[in-house]
């Protein structure tokens, strides 16, 4: 979903934003479906799995950070 946020900052024509909202919302519906079917998903891949999953998921959370300050900075100085 942030991704999605940091790429909007480029958006120009009508196509592109309903674009892009079309993909900010099937990203929410994502989110949502992923947190009602955790109890499922938890049974699933186990409190190992869990472990991996949280790691894997902080290391794209800070590459996504990274990504959103180095736009910032870019739009900045530009």
């Amino acid at each position: 979903m942030g991704a999605l946020m940091v790429m909007g900052a480029d958006i120009d024509t009508l196509h592109d934003m309903l674009l892009g909202s079309g993909a900010l919302l099937i990203a929410i519906g994502s989110i949502g479906l992923l947190l009602y079917l955790s109890g499922h998903i938890e049974k699933l891949i186990g409190r190992t799995g869990l472990i991996v999953l949280s790691k894997v998921t902080g290391l794209v959370l800070a590459a996504l950070a990274a990504q959103l300050i180095f736009t910032g900075i870019k739009n900045f100085l530009a």
